[in-house]
């Protein structure tokens, strides 16, 4: 039979993992009340920083939590399980922190973009570009997210670097089941810049008048004029 060795945390142990928990906790309350005031007495906008509250916190706290792990003995596979857990915990509260950073800016540079005064046209330009590419970066970090994720797996590279030789054939694979879906996301991107459509701007869309709600990487929100919505192909 196979010995299996269980790891016992002592209690002197466990009071300094919670001591240095605590510690992180207060330490970023401290550091964020901080961070207020000197926001209150310089131009930083207030949106900022409440944006990046929570994803710090849990930053802090993991780093803690590290920290006092080391002084503890752990098995070998017990180890390994925190060794990976918090790689991919970590890549995910950094991917946390760039989204909340990014809806901050993109609400910060859209409050810039007044769309209901008079002439609007440049202001509805900005917002056309602004949304299109929020969800371009918003799709590139969750792709980083998640391939950092599951490079933090040992098990999930090793099968990678196995399966590279009918990685082609699975990529070409499904690029011919979503190329329609390709088709539209490379035309909504080249719409941010191209700006054949704008916000707000009045369209015919088969016969039905109405004006441009909204602007995804795929798709065009229509509001007809008996407010109705039409989902349209950006392509």
């Amino acid at each position: 039979m196979t010995d299996i060795s269980m790891t016992h945390i002592s209690p002197m142990a466990a009071m300094s993992i919670a001591i240095s928990v605590a510690a992180a906790f207060l330490i970023h309350w401290a550091l964020y009340w901080i961070a207020l005031r000197i926001a209150k007495h310089s131009r930083i906008e207030p949106v900022l920083l409440p944006a990046v509250y929570q994803p710090t916190r849990w930053l802090v706290v993991l780093l803690a939590l590290g920290a006092g792990i080391q002084s503890i003995e752990l098995g070998e596979r017990i180890e390994n399980i925190w060794s990976i857990g918090a790689r991919m915990a970590f890549a995910l509260l950094v991917g946390w922190l760039i989204l909340r950073l990014m809806r901050a800016g993109k609400a910060l540079m859209e409050a810039r973009a007044d769309i209901s005064v008079e002439d609007n046209l440049k202001a509805r330009r900005q917002r056309t570009k602004i949304s299109i590419l929020y969800r371009i970066a918003q799709c590139i970090v969750g792709f980083l997210v998640i391939a950092m994720m599951l490079i933090a797996i040992p098990g999930v590279r090793t099968i990678g670097v196995s399966l590279m030789a009918s990685a082609g054939l699975a990529a070409l694979a499904v690029g011919a089941a979503a190329q329609p879906a390709l088709k539209n996301l490379i035309a909504g991107i080249q719409m941010a810049f191209s700006e054949p459509i704008r916000l707000d701007d009045v369209v015919i869309v088969e016969g039905e008048w109405g004006r441009i709600e909204e602007i995804r990487l795929t798709y065009v929100i229509v509001r007809i004029w008996d407010d109705r919505r039409m989902v349209v192909p950006v392509s």
